[in-house]
């Protein structure tokens, strides 16, 4: 039995998806009494939901999209990833330090940094595994 690859998903569900956060977004930070503040976050997640829809001509905008399903994309798809995750743990590593430099304790980044590395190991394990 030979198995199908799996179809990319619609092309409304990126851009819908993007411009659904707005609104948890925006009521997180009226709860924490700072609707502005909530509202601008909100129009940043709107416009970008925009450029997603208008960009429809793009490739770089398809690959984020998740519009190509073809080897090509799985790989960039994976070396874009790893680059993004590679910048985040760099940055909180550096908001860890910088806590630590300014008396305080640090712990959102460290718990961060355990995160990503437990996942990390895990994804490892798990890859390791199906190889």
């Amino acid at each position: 039995m030979q198995m199908e690859a799996p179809r990319p998903a619609p092309a409304w569900v990126v851009p819908a998806l993007v411009a659904a956060l707005a609104v948890p977004t925006f009521v997180a930070f009226w709860i924490g009494g700072r609707p502005q503040l909530g509202a601008v976050w909100a129009a940043v997640q709107l416009t970008f939901a925009v450029v997603l829809v208008a960009g429809r001509r793009s490739d770089t905008i398809r690959l984020l999209r998740g519009l190509d399903d073809d080897e090509r994309t799985f790989a960039l798809e994976s070396q874009a990833t790893a680059i993004a995750a590679v910048v985040l743990v760099t940055a909180l590593a550096v908001l860890f330090l910088a806590a630590g430099v300014r008396g305080e304790s640090g712990l959102v980044y460290a718990s961060l940094l355990l995160l990503a590395e437990l996942t990390h190991l895990g994804a490892l394990a798990v890859l390791n595994r199906k190889s």
